[in-house]
């Protein structure tokens, strides 16, 4: 009996395998161990073969809860998507001078802080310009002509142009 222990041992460790002192052992006289096997692994051995189907539901149970978990959070998701793209166009709304390209962000926090940036930037263009004086709108106002630069032949020119207007 030791002798068949030692030659199982050995057929599992790799050993010899159809040696002489290697007998085989009779069906169900040794059962192979698994290396520590897990809570779930030693109920099931221990657990009677009428058992064995409500560990079967049990785990149908966890993977379908495990699965409507994950709905409901691709659900949720979705919904923090669309908050977050309606909540900055209400931020746009609200600061108009600040331009759009400039607020961006997958988050309420990001988009706030991107805010903040823009405004600070809108602000310090605003206090540059002012700094360098009044900014002057279109082209400047014509003066009159200077007679006395002209010669002779533009004199006469821009007098025959003056009647035909």
């Amino acid at each position: 009996m030791v002798e068949e222990s030692i030659a199982v041992t050995e057929n599992r460790e790799g050993g010899v395998e159809g040696g002489a002192g290697a007998a085989a052992p009779p069906d169900g006289d040794v059962k192979e161990k698994k290396s520590n096997p897990g809570p779930e692994e030693a109920r099931e051995e221990n657990a009677e073969p009428g058992n064995r189907g409500a560990g079967l539901s049990t785990q149908d149970s966890r993977l379908q809860t495990a699965f409507d978990m994950q709905t409901s959070l691709e659900k949720v998701r979705g919904e923090l998507a669309e908050a977050t793209t309606r909540y900055r166009g209400l931020v746009l709304a609200l600061h108009p001078e600040i331009p759009p390209e400039l607020i961006a962000g997958a988050s309420l926090a990001e988009i706030d802080a991107s805010v903040d940036k823009a405004s600070a930037l809108v602000e310090k263009i605003r206090a540059s310009i002012l700094r360098r004086g009044s900014v002057p709108a279109g082209s400047p106002a014509r003066s009159a002509v200077d007679w006395s630069s002209l010669s002779a032949r533009d004199k006469i020119k821009a007098g025959i142009g003056r009647r035909s207007q």
